[in-house]
């Protein structure tokens, strides 16, 4: 595969077709994107640029991030973005890993006052083997590292996921992600482009919204959706009070959902209330992003089986055959650190995901997460199963299950649970749900009340947060008991 040759021929062939409509539904061709992105890399040129020089992007999430990253590809420079929305330390902290040559907070206006040009011969520059996306991630430990990433691993993975997820030229889809992270870069930013489809630009998400969320996806004609399971299950708690519900049946041919596990509950409440199935997308953004995809009647029936992407080799190792190992054509260059990159992977070229699965035939289903697991009294318990059927309560806004350490047990099983509004003190119907629903060494030692999950810099749950409140409640006599 060819990246840059990729790229050109999909700009030579779409280049009169809508790539982009932004919030303010100013629409760009993909000649538009082109000329956008040429200016701003000789503008970056005259700024001092050179070839394989970082570039940090402290941009709003809006159409001039993806012309930011074409213009590094053009350019031959290293794309790193940042979402400004962080705070400062932390913005230091993620500068400090790349040492960037040049820090972006805005964008000259003339590159914007025309987005005409001349016949463009899309030429772009970068070497498709070296750095081209620098992002990040919290990591086990909450520390960020800085995940590098070759032209040729985020073409050819774009490529392959918009082959897996049948995106053509007749998808429009619905772009609600931070386009600083992988999920809004790869899934349903260059895999659309990849697939000559166009793209309608959201809102961030915001629960304030939520009733007036289906409003423009549909009256812009979008067929596919792209959410987490945070937005989904926003959606169904507004089902009956906003309009779209059955036009979104009439016109949505496809949701996917990424970023977590998807509950068992909200599986079935969406597939009920808007007779579409949410299909389940996992990823990692060390292996290129997306990595498996529900297909649509595995949804239906909720099974949770995903097929891979083409080149994935899947290897599941440990005692219980079930330490997930992936070998992917697209994985990282590395981390970066002090300098240079260093491998996570194995000598087989394979890496640990720290996830736990099943193989069925070709397909594979996540399990959990090895760090995740619980070793109660010699038992092992998986928090995502305990998740999953608490997850079912209305009285419940969210669940999350850690261990902490335990003196007999050796770790005790501890629920964090955040009350749906109107609900407060849960702690009793939480034990009692757990009594009628979960095994007996399943059930949670103590439940501690939440007013949200923290998460890390990435959106991901903080589980050393998780467990550093358990055992502080459990310190101070705040948590309930079974």
């Amino acid at each position: 595969m060819n990246a840059i040759q990729l790229v050109a021929d999909r700009f030579s062939r779409s280049r009169n077709d809508l790539f982009f409509a932004s919030l303010d539904d100013k629409p760009f061709t993909y000649a538009d994107y082109w000329n956008v992105s040429s200016r701003l890399a000789d503008h970056w040129k005259n700024e001092g640029c050179k070839t394989g020089d970082v570039i940090v992007f402290l941009v709003p999430n809006n159409f001039a991030l993806p012309c930011c990253y074409l213009s590094c590809a053009i350019g031959g420079f290293v794309a790193c973005p940042i979402p400004p929305s962080h705070h400062p330390d932390l913005v230091r902290k993620l500068m400090s890993l790349v040492s960037p040559a040049l820090v972006v907070k805005e964008l000259p206006g003339s590159l914007w006052a025309t987005v005409s040009g001349p016949e463009p011969d899309f030429s772009i520059v970068t070497d498709p083997s070296r750095p081209f996306l620098i992002l990040f991630t919290a990591g086990s430990t909450g520390e960020p590292k800085a995940i590098c990433h070759s032209f040729h691993n985020i073409i050819g993975s774009a490529r392959s996921f918009a082959d897996l997820t049948e995106m053509s030229a007749r998808t429009r889809l619905y772009h609600i992600f931070p386009m600083a992270y992988m999920a809004g870069i790869l899934n349903s930013l260059f895999a659309p482009f990849m697939a000559g489809a166009s793209i309608v630009e959201g809102p961030m998400f915001s629960p304030a919204a939520v009733l007036d969320f289906l409003d423009r996806p549909l009256q812009s004609g979008v067929n596919t959706l792209s959410l987490t399971p945070t937005v989904a299950s926003a959606l169904c708690r507004v089902a009956g009070k906003g309009p779209g519900k059955e036009e979104l049946r009439s016109k949505v041919a496809q949701v996917q959902c990424t970023s977590a596990p998807i509950p068992r509950a909200l599986q079935e409440e969406f597939l009920e209330l808007f007779g579409i199935p949410l299909r389940n997308c996992y990823g990692m953004t060390e292996l290129g992003g997306p990595l498996t995809f529900q297909e649509e009647e595995d949804a239906k029936q909720l099974r949770d089986w995903g097929v891979p992407m083409k080149g994935l080799e899947i290897s599941l190792r440990g005692k219980e055959g079930q330490d997930l190992y992936i070998k992917s054509p697209f994985t990282m260059l590395g981390y970066l650190q002090d300098g240079r990159l260093s491998s996570p992977l194995d000598e087989a070229g394979f890496m640990d995901t720290g996830d736990l699965a099943e193989k069925n035939g070709e397909k594979v289903r996540i399990s959990g997460r090895k760090k995740d697991i619980i070793i109660r009294g010699g038992v092992n318990v998986a928090p995502a199963r305990v998740e999953t059927v608490l997850g079912v309560m209305d009285e419940l806004e969210e669940v999350a299950v850690v261990g902490v350490p335990h003196p007999f047990w050796g770790e005790a099983i501890v629920a964090c649970v955040v009350p749906a509004p109107g609900y407060s003190d849960v702690s009793t119907k939480v034990a009692l749900f757990s009594r009628r629903n979960l095994s007996p060494h399943e059930r949670p030692d103590q439940i501690v009340i939440m007013k949200e999950i923290p998460r890390t810099f990435i959106g991901k749950r903080d589980v050393k947060k998780l467990r550093e409140a358990a055992v502080s409640d459990l310190e101070t006599g705040k948590a309930g008991g079974k």
